[in-house]
C-alpha cells in the first residue's frame, strides 16, 4: 500500500535592497559593543515584512511543529558576498517563520545573477521535517 504525502509547504518572499555585512554593524573605534545599523534594521523589518505575508498567504503550519527548515535564497543585481544577508535573514524569521534560528539550515546560496531588475533578495524557505501532530483525545 503507498501512501499519499501531502508536500510541505515552501514559502518565497522578494526583500528589496539586501545590505552587506560591513553595513549591518557598527565597531566602535575604542572597541567595546558592535551594535546593528539603521541600515541592518530597516533590512531586518523589510524581511520580518515580507517573511509575514508569505507565510500568511501560505499553509504554514504552527511553529512549534517544525523540526527542521531550510533557507536558501538567490541575489540580484548587487556586488554583495553570497554569504552576507544569511545572518540577516535567519535572525529576521525567527519567531516568524520558525521559534529559534538552531533549526535553520543553510540552503544554496548561488553568485549574484544581473537581470536589470533592481538590488533584492529572493528568499526560499521549506520545510525539511515536521514533529508529528498532536493527537487530541476525545472527550466522553
Amino acid at each position: 500500500m503507498t501512501m499519499n504525502k501531502t508536500p510541505l509547504p515552501l514559502l518565497t518572499f522578494v526583500v528589496r535592497d539586501p545590505i552587506s555585512v560591513n553595513e549591518a554593524y557598527i565597531r566602535p573605534r575604542n572597541g567595546g559593543r558592535v551594535f546593528k545599523s539603521k541600515n541592518a534594521k530597516d533590512f531586518a523589518e523589510r524581511i520580518r515584512e515580507a517573511a509575514l505575508i508569505a507565510k500568511q498567504k501560505g499553509q504554514w503550519p504552527a511553529l512549534d511543529r517544525l523540526s527542521c527548515v531550510e533557507l536558501a535564497y538567490q541575489l540580484y543585481d548587487t556586488k554583495l558576498d553570497t554569504d552576507g544577508p544569511r545572518k540577516a535573514l535567519r535572525d529576521a524569521c525567527e519567531g516568524i517563520l520558525y521559534e529559534n534560528d538552531r533549526i535553520v539550515q543553510d540552503g544554496p546560496a548561488p553568485i549574484p545573477i544581473k537581470d536589470g531588475n533592481g538590488r533584492r533578495v529572493v528568499v526560499t524557505v521549506k520545510i525539511v521535517k515536521l514533529k508529528p501532530a498532536p493527537i487530541c483525545a476525545e472527550r466522553a
